[in-house]
């Protein structure tokens, strides 16, 4: 379904697909063989009968069209509101920022710096948003801050800008931004450079991050010895539930929707900051719109929905499934949720 309500519309991944495809002059079947997907389930996808389900086969599809995963997201996608337009506006004053010099003077550094980490735990992409131009305009110059602002950016598509704000972030081993690297990595489609980054420290973050980049490798042994090293060096509540989250992510990463859906129930009641739980949701109602159970998938979505709206927004693997569901007419009770295409 479009924004204009066209149930009929291709999917959001589909319809790009498509298009790239065309315009590179390359047969249904040349991309099916080069994907090393089925006929059918290209035909599926690109006439919107079809869904995206994994980072994976994103990746492998933006790796048989030669372009990068991101562009084959959709991402940046156009507003559906002020709320929307107003963050997507951020990158255009993030990269002005860049390059001036800070307009104002630092009058409390901290407690800036503590807003805009706040925003981000709680997935709040507006909050982010002002509090990132603050810190920046201000001249915060603390590698979190960059880490975060590069998170932001990637989330909307913005590679390029995620990319130089890590680079002026100039602490490649603080964990906030070797984290952020090997997000964007991941998201880039590539897998073994990511697996590179994070392997280069061991605390619980940089091995949940390695255990996914091996789940995009179809390595699920390694995968999951990654997230035991997790499991046995979280030091608190909230990083042993950010590790039972991330046995989630990756079962659903390695096609195993029935293990990603036990491992949320056992992970669901654990202590987790709304953006973290926001994710979660996402890939247990990914996982229940995989066996076939729409309801219970749409009403996870409108749960992510409550925790992080604009999140939501901008998530391509959550409007494929939003897509797939509202063509089974099971997504009917998702909030607002004509606002993602």
């Amino acid at each position: 379904m479009d924004r204009q309500g066209n149930t009929d519309a291709p999917g959001p991944i589909g319809a790009v697909v498509q298009r790239i495809r065309a315009s590179r002059q390359v047969t249904v079947d040349e991309l099916a063989l080069r994907a090393d997907l089925g006929v059918a389930a290209v035909r599926d996808l690109e006439g919107g009968r079809g869904w995206v389900t994994s980072y994976g086969s994103l990746v492998q599809l933006a790796e048989a069209l030669g372009v990068s995963p991101v562009e084959v997201s959709g991402r940046p996608v156009p507003p559906g509101g002020r709320a929307e337009a107003d963050l997507l506006g951020t990158a255009f004053f993030v990269r002005r920022l860049l390059a001036e010099a800070p307009a104002q003077p630092v009058e409390d550094r901290e407690r800036a710096v503590d807003r805009l980490l706040q925003a981000d735990l709680d997935g709040d992409e507006s909050a982010l948003s002002t509090e990132l131009l603050a810190c920046m305009n201000a001249g915060c110059a603390e590698p979190a801050v960059y880490a975060a602002g590069a998170g932001l950016l990637r989330r909307l598509g913005f590679v390029d800008l995620a990319w130089l704000m890590l680079h002026r972030a100039r602490a490649p081993e603080h964990r906030a931004v070797l984290a952020e690297e090997a997000r964007l990595l991941l998201e880039l489609g590539q897998p073994e450079a990511a697996l590179a980054r994070a392997g280069r420290a061991t605390f619980t973050e940089s091995l949940i991050l390695q255990a996914i980049a091996h789940a995009f490798l179809r390595n699920g042994s390694a995968a999951r010895a990654a997230l035991r090293a997790a499991a046995q060096r979280a030091e608190s509540p909230e990083t042993a539930g950010r590790v039972r989250a991330a046995r989630a992510s990756v079962a659903l990463e390695l096609g195993l929707p029935d293990e990603a859906l036990d491992h949320f129930g056992r992970a669901a009641d654990g202590r987790l900051p709304r953006a973290e739980r926001y994710e979660l949701l996402v890939v247990a109602a990914r996982a229940h719109a995989l066996v076939d159970r729409p309801s219970d998938a749409a009403e996870l979505l409108d749960q992510a929905h409550g925790h992080a709206p604009l999140r939501l927004a901008f998530d391509p693997l959550a409007r494929e499934a939003l897509h797939h569901l509202r063509r089974t007419g099971a997504a009917t009770r998702t909030p607002r949720s004509d606002r993602v295409r």
